[in-house]
């Protein structure tokens, strides 16, 4: 934006103007506070949106460019949770959403998932939802895009309707007819600059509500906050959107881990419960001291794991903060919200009953002031933890908001660590001493008791501590208490700064720079046509720029050197009581492990590119392009970094006849071809919605596919090493494996061709349903 002067007079319809990309989307966000300016003032119904955001939310509606609907909520229960938090009364926001369901045609999909709704249907929800706390002013980005007649008609008399009520309409639209006939003034903008505004005619000729109302919604808004969170659980397990059976027995078995999990918890919890009454009961009566040393520890590990917490459950994301920024809900109590919200990790459901039913154990033994105690600590200890897991959890998405800072930040998690974890067993094989362990060793004595002293100061000991000297001095034991506390507010106010910069910060897509190998995507592979090696190329181009597909890529090739490196050192692996020295099991391992490591995205290779497919079904191509550059793609991904691995083992180990070398080559060759159209065929049976740029269970294949699939590799390599044990052992023969290994390549791509043929059927019958995975 460039120094715009809007001006938009009360009651009026106001159409804005613009070319796609002229700033009409950016100067909404910066109206309803997505995106803060980097100068000027700004006035909305008389109320600076800057310094009162909320009062302004509480008089405005908002369909942002997104729509930043709730996937996981139905139409009726995103209605709901917008009249809660505007603190509606409950019978009319009833009444309301019931009116403007039935007004948008929306009324039969009321109890349907949004992640099932058209396009069209997500936007009269996203309206109906803007208009629901009758709103003073309503923001529109691109309404009518993407509705059909009927509904537009509809919709047009709704707003005329509106405004004919003295409302006030901020309109945008790149579409001249659409804004002539609707408004009443018009603002003009291009290239961020505003060229003309005022009536139409003249165009056309030539150009607060108080801060202590929050505290008496705060009560409200959390509320609706949990209620959300109980939602979107529950939905989870209710309504799948399933459209056939297969698909809703993929859905069922990807639900199977997370409900075992669930399952596991509960007795779980009652042990730890129990423990606790235990440990309680005997430190009051100092009978038995082991079971709190054992609470003493799991507390410790449950404190590591709120740091760790937010990068193994990316679920904890930040996305919803768009629908939350255009609700009246002040900043500070969607941080409470947030910080409330990390009970739900599993690790502090855990250590719930600890905390709760230790002080009841310390009162069953008579321990009464040490009861007091330990129910303040274990206090303090929750909202430690809890601030711990928010505070982590914002700095881990302002680190991702930025593409390609993102992408390197993933890189990292996922090459990075595993290295680092590997660089002990590398130090000890190589002979190098530890520099961690050298540090510990030969440290001064000063530097230990400082680290032992520092210790003593980590959360769980402050807790433990607390408890254990109030048996002996109350007066003492406030200090570890008062210790956490002062850690509680200093966590707190840093996480709500974070949360604060999180908010305030837009997410970047930071533009990528042309590669070396930009003329290489539109070459036409060997024996495919054009159109199959475009979807092959787009397929190594999905692994190349996601850091999951990179980890594909790399991981097997940092696995394949740490080894080199210790058995290079050592002089060969040790394989149970044996020690491999020639490079040909070396390189044998390492190209399985190539094979094995594109299973995330060879067994869900329809839905790892999401909308990808959708495009690839509208363009000229038949399923036999896409099932074939689909395959040749994956081959091409999983070839790269086996070949390196081949060539590598064996010009540092050597050893065996060349003709086995060969014979390797031809092995994983035939391996793939066999797998290729399982892949598809588990791809077409348990798709799932990943996001490839994340890490974890969000980026994986779904556990029915990745397990199969690693079956079908083991299987398919077996007849290979069977025909090398057949020319090498029985008939003494090696130069004869190449041949058998060739003859069975021929083999497999007819038995591959003609399985195929009934997975291009089942393609086909999930085409809706892989278009929508």
């Amino acid at each position: 934006m460039d120094g715009i002067d809007l001006q938009v007079p009360a009651g009026s319809f106001y159409g804005f103007l613009g070319p796609n990309g002229a700033g009409k989307s950016t100067t909404i966000k910066c109206l309803t506070g997505l995106v803060r300016p980097s100068a000027g003032t700004m006035r909305i119904l008389g109320i600076d949106p800057v310094a009162d955001p909320v009062a302004v939310k509480r008089r405005v509606g908002v369909v942002p460019e997104d729509l930043a609907l709730f996937e996981r909520l139905t139409a009726e229960e995103t209605l709901t949770f917008v009249g809660q938090v505007h603190g509606m009364p409950a019978e009319t926001f009833k009444t309301r959403s019931a009116d403007l369901l039935a007004l948008m045609d929306l009324k039969e999909a009321g109890n349907a998932l949004v992640a099932d709704f058209s396009h069209g249907m997500r936007k009269k929800l996203a309206l109906a939802a803007a208009l629901l706390p009758a709103p003073r002013l309503l923001f529109l980005d691109e309404p009518f895009e993407g509705i059909d007649a009927v509904a537009s008609r509809q919709i047009k008399e709704l707003l005329h309707s509106f405004v004919g009520r003295g409302g006030t309409i901020f309109l945008t639209s790149h579409i001249l007819e659409i804004v002539e006939r609707l408004s009443t003034h018009i603002g003009v903008i291009a290239r961020g600059r505003l060229v003309a505004q005022g009536p139409i005619e003249r165009v056309r000729a030539g150009v607060g509500a108080a801060r202590s109302l929050e505290e008496l919604f705060m009560l409200t808004i959390v509320r609706a906050f949990a209620w959300l969170r109980w939602r979107v659980l529950v939905n989870s397990f209710e309504r799948t959107g399933a459209r056939d059976t297969l698909e809703r027995f993929s859905i069922a078995t990807d639900k199977l881990g997370p409900i075992l999990a669930l399952i596991l918890l509960i007795p779980s919890a009652i042990a730890l419960g129990a423990l606790a009454l235990i440990a309680g009961y005997g430190l009051a009566t100092s009978e038995w001291l082991l079971p709190f040393e054992l609470i003493r520890y799991f507390v410790m590990i449950a404190t590591f794991m709120t740091l760790v917490g937010p990068i193994v459950l990316p679920s904890r994301d930040a996305g919803n903060a768009v629908r939350f920024l255009l609700l009246p809900i002040p900043r500070g109590v969607l941080f409470a919200a947030q910080t409330a919200g990390a009970i739900a990790d599993p690790w502090i459901l855990l250590l719930v009953p600890l905390l709760v039913l230790t002080p009841a154990g310390l009162l069953a033994g008579g321990g009464f002031a040490m009861a007091a105690i330990a129910a303040v600590a274990a206090l303090t200890l929750l909202v430690f933890v809890m601030a711990v897991t928010s505070l982590v959890s914002s700095l881990i998405h302002l680190l991702l908001r930025d593409r390609r800072r993102s992408d390197l930040v993933m890189l990292f998690l996922v090459l990075g660590l595993p290295l680092i974890g590997a660089l002990p067993a590398l130090f000890q094989a190589t002979g190098i001493r530890d520099p961690l362990r050298h540090a510990r060793q030969d440290a001064p004595g000063w530097v230990r008791a400082a680290a032992v002293r520092a210790f003593s100061y980590i959360p769980s000991e402050l807790y433990h501590r607390s408890i254990v000297t109030a048996r002996t001095d109350t007066g003492a034991s406030a200090r570890p208490v008062l210790l956490l506390a002062g850690a509680d507010v200093a966590l707190l106010a840093l996480g709500f700064a974070a949360y604060r910069r999180l908010l305030e910060m837009p997410a970047s897509m930071t533009a990528r720079r042309g590669g070396s190998f930009a003329g290489l995507w539109g070459r036409t592979l060997p024996g495919l046509g054009p159109g199959a090696s475009a979807v092959a190329w787009t397929q190594v181009r999905l692994a190349l720029r996601t850091p999951r597909g990179r980890a594909t890529l790399g991981g097997p090739l940092i696995m394949f050197v740490v080894f080199a490196v210790m058995a290079q050192r050592t002089g060969g692996f040790r394989v149970g009581g044996f020690t491999v020295t020639s490079g040909l099991p070396v390189a044998a391992f390492a190209g399985f492990i190539c094979l094995v490591a594109i299973l995330p995205i060879a067994m869900n290779q329809f839905a790892v590119d999401r909308a990808g497919f959708t495009r690839q079904m509208l363009s000229p191509l038949s399923l036999d392009e896409v099932l074939a550059g689909k395959a040749v793609g994956n081959g091409l991904v999983s070839a790269a970094p086996a070949f390196v691995c081949v060539v590598l083992a064996g010009l540092l180990f050597g050893g065996g006849p060349f003709a086995l070398w060969v014979a390797l080559v031809l092995a994983l060759i035939a391996t793939y071809v066999t797998v290729s159209p399982v892949a598809a065929a588990l791809s077409a049976v348990f798709p799932r919605s990943v996001d490839l740029n994340s890490i974890g269970n969000a980026s994986n294949a779904h556990p029915a596919a990745v397990i199969i699939g690693l079956i079908s590799f083991l299987i398919s390599a077996g007849p290979c090493a069977l025909l090398v044990v057949l020319a090498t052992s029985v008939m003494r023969q090696p130069v004869l494996a190449p041949l058998f290994l060739l003859i069975w390549c021929g083999v497999t791509f007819v038995i591959a061709r003609l399985l195929f043929i009934p997975v291009r059927r089942l393609v086909a019958n999930r085409s809706e349903s892989l278009a929508h995975a």
